[in-house]
């Protein structure tokens, strides 16, 4: 199976959906115990990608891949069969828009899959009538390499 990965992992503090990329994607195929993946990961400008998933950790094409429209677009002329799944880590309330709910919602009509980064965000759309019944909720974790708790670097207190 083919995934496409509309963003490509970046060293450094990137945000959540950056660190999402580099735990569950990057580095586990670096790990030995992955030769026996049967996973192709496709990233941004790669020519040869013809994916059978679609992993949206962004709506939008982040200068390097492509955007959540160009991805359904690319479903509904291309490739019928791709499954779209998305990463929902925003909302009106956090951002203080209004506009993310509803493009939000709308998405989830078109969609496979959901990755919700809390329980609170699940349930904020389910209450807002979200349409995609394949849910599940994976909380982000933080890079300990790059995040220290406050008065800590390199473990050492301070």
């Amino acid at each position: 199976m083919k995934i496409y990965v509309n963003r490509k992992y970046r060293t450094g503090p990137y945000g959540g959906g950056n660190h999402f990329i580099g735990a569950y994607f990057t580095r586990a195929l670096e790990l030995e115990e992955t030769k026996t993946w049967k996973h192709q990961i496709c990233y941004p400008n790669d020519p040869k990608a013809v994916p059978d998933t679609f992993l949206v950790v962004g709506l939008d094409n982040d200068g390097t891949g492509l955007s959540i429209d160009q991805i359904i677009y690319h479903k509904m002329m291309f490739n019928s069969r791709s499954k779209i799944v998305l990463r929902v880590n925003e909302n009106d309330a956090q951002k203080g828009t209004r506009d993310v709910d509803q493009k939000l919602l709308k998405i989830s009509e078109m969609i496979d899959g959901t990755i919700f980064v809390s329980q609170w965000l699940h349930d904020h759309f389910m209450k807002l009538g979200w349409k995609c019944k394949n849910n599940t909720v994976i909380v982000n974790g933080v890079d300990r390499e790059i995040f220290k708790p406050r008065g800590q670097t390199d473990g050492i207190a301070t």
